[in-house]
């Protein structure tokens, strides 16, 4: 009897901690929420509404709301009026707003907007946008071996290399024969680098580029991994509190996430004691913040730029560090005047309120 009655007495702490860690199981571990994020977000292609909707729908049951607001705000680029991404978007900045509201006094402040705060992640490039930014690449006359497809030239019914030179060699059979000798690259890059005429306009949605030139390919293979280790650390440049702007981090980054983060730190630039400062400076290589900001002890003068804003932990021991140089060599290969591709990708700015 008096096990049966502290039986009794323990029923409903017992029902009510299991509920609890069934609740409980249906979230993945804070510290693992982002991760398991970046998996699920690199398995979708970058137009699949459906799949992304899903996936807004999974940072919902998460309670992951800034994961939320940035799976919404991608929705809505897709699909303007798609009307369950803006309740959810709604519900991501409803909630969002009470977690700032319930912060407690003297707890953790919200980040310095002053700061340049960029905790939403930027749009991800389409497919389309990689095949723009290969074309201008190999446009700069560059030697890049890749692969490359000719499609076909509706207009014209021929594929784009052969209506190319069918129009542009016209009667000058013996140059136009030369011209379809060359390796399909080369013609690729004779046309998309003419300085005249509107060739590259007309035939260059015709080439399909299927490889990275030399530019991106050693972007993501030898210089985003030092920059994640270094500087998209989820402290810096990578995470939910991320200042000026962040970067998709993760082990296997889908090719677009990759063609993404080149361009924010293309596009990136802040301002200077002397004007604008550049991550990827191309005039004055060694000036740029990604090298700069890296270095462990940088010399700071009238030529060179200011200290980081916040203490960061260096990427680079000093300047002949085997990371830096590869970075600098990198930053070498670069066209000095930087290619104007056209893509935005920041992130979609909040609606404005409603007026009352």
């Amino acid at each position: 009897m008096a096990w049966k009655a502290l039986s009794n007495t323990w029923r409903i702490p017992v029902v009510t901690m299991l509920l609890g860690l069934g609740a409980a199981a249906a979230f993945v571990a804070a510290a693992d929420v982002e991760a398991e994020y970046q998996q699920r977000v690199q398995a979708l292609a970058t137009d699949d509404v459906d799949g992304h909707l899903q996936l807004a729908l999974w940072c919902r049951d998460q309670e992951a709301w800034t994961l939320l607001r940035n799976e919404c705000t991608h929705i809505l680029r897709l699909v303007p009026e798609h009307q369950q991404a803006k309740l959810l978007l709604q519900l991501a900045r409803a909630r969002l707003g009470q977690k700032s509201e319930e912060t407690p006094p003297g707890g953790p402040s919200a980040p310095d907007e002053a700061a340049g705060e960029s905790t939403d992640f930027a749009r991800v490039v389409t497919d389309e946008e990689i095949q723009t930014m290969r074309r201008i690449e190999l446009g700069l006359g560059r030697p890049d071996r890749v692969q490359v497809r000719f499609l076909t030239v509706p207009d014209a019914a021929k594929a784009a290399d052969i209506a190319f030179a069918d129009e542009f060699y016209a009667a000058d059979r013996q140059t136009r024969a030369r011209f379809m000798k060359l390796a399909p690259a080369e013609r690729a890059r004779f046309i998309l680098s003419l300085p005249t005429g509107d060739y590259a306009q007309r035939y260059g949605p015709f080439i399909q580029i299927n490889s990275d030139p030399a530019v991106f390919e050693e972007f993501e293979r030898g210089v985003l991994p030092i920059i994640i280790d270094g500087c998209a650390s989820a402290q810096c440049h990578g995470g939910e509190n991320a200042k000026g702007f962040r970067l998709f981090t993760g082990r296997r980054l889908s090719k677009n996430q990759v063609y993404t983060n080149y361009l924010i730190l293309h596009n990136y630039k802040q301002d200077g004691r002397k004007g604008p400062e550049k991550l990827i400076n191309r005039a004055n290589r060694t000036n740029s913040l990604l090298l700069f900001y890296g270095l462990s002890n940088p010399i700071v003068n009238e030529l060179t730029p200011g200290v980081h804003p916040a203490p960061v932990d260096p990427a680079y021991r000093h300047d002949r560090d085997p990371k830096y140089l590869r970075v600098l060599r990198w930053i070498e290969m670069l066209s000095v005047v930087p290619p104007e591709y056209g893509i935005d990708v920041s992130p979609v700015p909040p609606a404005p309120a409603a007026p009352q």
